[in-house]
């Protein structure tokens, strides 16, 4: 009788990557939160970890006011790419050009408000900001809209807050990145929150009825990437039973804000408040690594790729409300 399992040789001529350049599925540009966001630090290493740090800031205005009234006003420009599947949005530009009226566009951009929940401690701004840090900053696409999949406004995304992808270069491997957000009092709440959330999906090899199991089925039957030729590529390597599932490596996008002190008792110049305030960053910072090393080590996960998001704002909880109140243009019981 002949052998049905696939030989060494089979094996190693399989494809480890899709074939397909993932980077042209990136949208947008930097530039576009440049009046809202500083850099503070990026590409930072932890000691004996493949993770890597980004910390950034809140800028203010010409009167030292941190600007997050029109930061969270502009985040809200983004909700149509990060709730509406591609095909919808191609669907919505074809039909523009037919008509020359942006009806389609802006029906997908109600639709996706209506997507985000009332609830006034959700995550969900956060969400939507790493989504920006991850499509716009690291380059990594995000591979299924999660949002279009609710049902109920007033529940929360189940499994990961976000799943972005890339080939690794080295390797050939298609890398899953698993996202988890968190914006607590503090920082370092939310670093502790944010690992403990993704260790989940990054401790233990992929098994059925698991914790990666359904993000995994979604994205095997639902991912949308707007081209027929991408999406046929990519199932195969999204199919736990097909052995080009084993070129997928894991990996993790962390976004964590909290209140931070340093916006606070500054005065003078623009200038010399951008000044104070960054000086200020740059005492909490290393706290921040410190504990975020320690909780890699703890976890045992230094062997993962994986992106932290710094961002300490003013007062975290603000920046949830004026989030939530530039969302209030379309209201969900609206018909």
């Amino acid at each position: 009788m002949q052998n049905s399992l696939m030989t060494i040789e089979q094996l190693k001529s399989l494809p480890t990557s899709p074939g397909i350049d993932l980077g042209c599925l990136v949208r947008g540009e930097p530039q576009e939160l440049n009046s809202f966001l500083g850099e503070l630090e990026v590409d930072i290493p932890f000691q004996g970890s493949l993770a890597k740090g980004h910390a950034y800031f809140i800028l203010s205005d010409g009167n030292g006011r941190p600007r997050i009234d029109a930061f969270a006003q502009s985040l809200v420009n983004l909700v149509t790419e990060y709730a509406i599947p591609r095909s919808k949005i191609n669907e919505a530009f074809v039909e523009y050009e037919r008509t020359k009226s942006p009806y389609a566009i802006n029906a997908l951009n109600r639709d996706a408000k209506n997507l985000f929940t009332e609830l006034l401690k959700s995550g969900e701004g956060g969400e939507l900001l790493l989504f920006w840090f991850a499509e716009r900053i690291l380059k990594l696409p995000q591979i299924i809209c999660k949002m279009s999949l609710k049902t109920n406004s007033n529940m929360h995304i189940h499994g990961s807050d976000g799943i972005h992808a890339d080939v690794d270069p080295e390797d050939g491997l298609l890398r899953l990145y698993w996202c988890e957000s968190k914006i607590y009092a503090s920082v370092n709440q939310a670093v502790t929150s944010a690992l403990n959330g993704i260790y989940n999906f990054l401790a233990s090899p992929f098994s059925f009825g698991g914790t990666q199991d359904n993000d995994i089925r979604l994205l095997g039957d639902l991912s949308d990437l707007g081209d027929e030729r991408i999406n046929d590529a990519l199932k195969q390597f999204l199919d736990p039973q097909n052995p080009s599932f084993c070129s997928v490596k894991n990996c993790a996008i962390c976004l964590v804000g909290g209140t931070s002190p340093s916006y606070a008792n500054t005065s003078g110049t623009p200038q010399e408040i951008l000044s104070q305030i960054n000086e200020s960053l740059r005492i909490e910072l290393p706290r921040w690594l410190k504990h975020t090393n320690k909780k890699l080590k703890e976890l045992k996960v230094e062997e993962f790729i994986i992106h932290i998001i710094y961002l300490p704002f003013p007062d975290a909880d603000e920046f949830r409300a004026k989030f939530k109140a530039a969302l209030v243009g379309v209201s969900h019981d609206e018909a």
